[in-house]
């Protein structure tokens, strides 16, 4: 399981939640994900796996961070069918996402009040 997240303190929580589960399965890939995923691309291809993403961008939109759904679009249209399982993204309820992203087909949607899970396959 790759994990991959910026936050420091993010982080920290992630390592304390893996501990608790089978850590020798994990791997954390700290830094920009979309910089990174790449890297997690790479391998899932060398060892002939697929995955699951769980795609969760920032809620709100920071200074410097204007175009982040743009990228996140961006980011699972691109991602390889080989390497890909399921994607689910959590996003604010309301934001509409395309019903296909590259190659990649929208399924259901389900709300939890202000926030939403976006599957696609």
């Amino acid at each position: 399981l790759f994990f991959m997240e910026i936050d420091r303190d993010a982080q920290k929580v992630l390592k304390e939640n893996i501990a608790q589960t089978d850590p020798s399965k994990c791997e954390i890939v700290h830094g920009d994900s979309f910089a990174n995923v790449e890297q997690v691309i790479a391998q899932l291809k060398r060892h002939n796996n697929q995955a699951y993403f769980y795609i969760d961008p920032p809620f709100s939109i920071r200074e410097g961070h204007e175009d982040i759904y743009d990228k996140t679009v961006k980011l699972i249209a691109a991602l390889p069918d080989e390497v890909v399982k399921l994607i689910i993204v959590e996003h604010m309820t309301g934001l509409g996402l395309p019903d296909q992203l590259g190659s990649h087909k929208k399924g259901k949607s389900k709300k939890f009040g202000k926030t939403t899970l976006t599957y696609y396959s």
